[in-house]
């Protein structure tokens, strides 16, 4: 299957066709017999009009049947919508004017797993250049599965990072209720610009739906799981200042209390409980917990382990000190029947996930079930 590679401008993506022609390689590979004929850049009659087609693929051993493509440099839940309205459109021209029938595919340098999930859920054909490949014809179903290449995007694209988790911390607090980028901003306490950037990203993925532009254009959240699952990912692998500490307690079970009684004492507000103590504090699993762990601003762990009379500790500590802020300081409440600050539940529940000591996890997937129940 000859074809010269290069790339040409469609639908203001570069489409390259020598995806084209790994998609009809690996199909090949796979068993399924093609024709050497492709076609490119198909002109058809839509409903707004000719439109035009990526890509065309016959089958040598069904000329009754074509494979309809589409491709992008990547794709994401919402660009599977777009393509899936071009697919469709091309086999409702096709069926009408000859009845033929088409199998449609999307290509793409790199999918998401939320696209490839989607596109086979729907049963469309899928590859990309990591080597996965879906199709699915009559009896025969092939399903090749690698993982994703790295995005090719900078770390300041990401969610995850600065004012941009306040805004998702905000949006999942918001839980399935609808908002304006304004309410969002208020809540994440950040720019309506932060706002409008974030849920530019988190579009992309299918998490939220609705207006995609304005102050005022309401928005959903529609994927919270899959939104806290991303950003426990990004919470794993960050790296931050932290120090371990000793407090002599007779009782353990004493030791978040006369941390806090000390702390408060001496007039120190700017910080709060995370962790296991505070986690099993909000939903109760766990017999006992022998560690603590608490957030405080950046610089200011000296004179909060003072006030608490902690001792520095590299072995045999009890108390862990981290230092942040931004979305961390989000949303802190008392635990329940006290004046003890607590991080917010979606803190707490990452950074149990984050510290794999013991039975946290165990905590964290009990404190997501009945806190924050997502």
């Amino acid at each position: 299957m000859q074809a010269s590679i290069h790339s040409v401008e469609q639908h203001g993506q570069r489409f390259s066709k020598a995806l084209v022609e790994n998609f009809s390689h690996a199909l090949t590979e796979a068993g399924v017999a093609l024709s050497p004929d492709l076609d490119y850049d198909v002109p058809y009659e839509a409903l707004e009009g000719v439109q035009r087609l990526d890509a065309i693929v016959h089958l040598k051993d069904d000329p009754g049947t074509v494979v309809a493509i589409e491709c992008k440099l990547s794709a994401f839940p919402r660009d599977v919508r777009d393509a899936l309205w071009q697919l469709d459109e091309y086999a409702r021209s096709l069926e009408k004017q000859s009845g033929a029938k088409v199998i449609k595919a999307l290509l793409a340098e790199r999918l998401s797993p939320g696209a490839r999930d989607a596109l086979r859920h729907r049963g469309v054909a899928f590859y990309d250049a990591s080597g996965t490949l879906f199709f699915r014809h009559g009896p025969v179903t092939i399903d090749i599965h690698r993982e994703p290449e790295p995005e090719k995007r900078s770390k300041a694209g990401s969610p995850f990072v600065g004012a941009r988790e306040q805004v998702v911390h905000a949006l999942l607090a918001f839980g399935g209720d609808g908002f304006t980028g304004q309410e969002l901003a208020q809540k994440a306490q950040t720019s309506p610009y932060t706002v409008s950037q974030t849920l530019q990203v988190l579009q992309q993925h299918g998490w939220i739906e609705g207006e995609a532009a304005g102050r005022n254009a309401h928005r959903r959240l529609v994927a919270p799981g899959a939104l806290l699952d991303a950003w426990a990912e990004s919470w794993r692998s960050r790296k931050e200042t932290r120090s371990t500490w000793f407090f002599f307690a007779n009782n353990q079970k004493l030791l978040p209390n006369q941390v806090a009684s000390r702390l408060l004492n001496a007039g120190r507000n700017d910080w709060a409980y995370t962790g296991a103590a505070a986690g099993n504090a909000l939903s109760p699993f766990l017999t006992s917990v022998d560690r603590l762990q608490m957030i405080v601003p950046p610089g200011a762990t000296s004179d909060v382990a003072a006030a608490a009379k902690l001792s520095r500790a590299e072995q045999g500590s009890n108390v862990t000190v981290v230092e942040r802020r931004g979305a961390s300081d989000l949303f802190r409440r008392p635990l329940p029947e006290s004046n003890i600050p607590a991080a917010s539940p979606f803190i707490i529940y990452l950074d149990l996930l984050k510290d794999e000591r013991g039975r946290n996890k165990e905590l964290a997937q009990e404190l997501r079930q009945r806190v924050l129940k997502i």
